[in-house]
């Protein structure tokens, strides 16, 4: 969840399952919009693209229709700043995906 922290005095993401408690705007602290939080109200270009060459062709097959890349294997979208590191391939042990995703400054 994307939320304004007042003690941090900056827009933050928050995990819904670590909400342990809500409450009204205590007094003196004003309602902060989305409008003024600049990572949800600017847009960045990501690249998807195939990562593996994999020799059984069925399988290369897969992997264009799950991400809907092209006949070159690529793809490029737009989404907002806020979520872009939530995108961007971060590689975990033990999990290799079959694409990447990097950010990029034109389409």
């Amino acid at each position: 969840m994307r939320a304004y922290d007042h003690s941090k005095n900056e827009y933050r993401d928050f995990v819904l399952s670590r909400v342990t408690d809500v409450g009204l705007i205590k007094e003196g602290l004003s309602f902060v919009g989305p409008e003024r939080d600049s990572a949800w109200n600017q847009f960045r270009n990501l690249r998807i693209r195939n990562k593996i060459n994999p020799l059984d062709k069925n399988e290369l097959k897969g992997i264009r229709l799950d991400f809907d890349l092209d006949v070159d294997g690529k793809r490029m979208i737009t989404k907002r700043q806020a979520v872009i590191n939530y995108l961007i391939d971060d590689i975990k042990d033990g999990f290799e995906s079959p694409v990447f995703i990097e950010s990029v400054k034109k389409l």
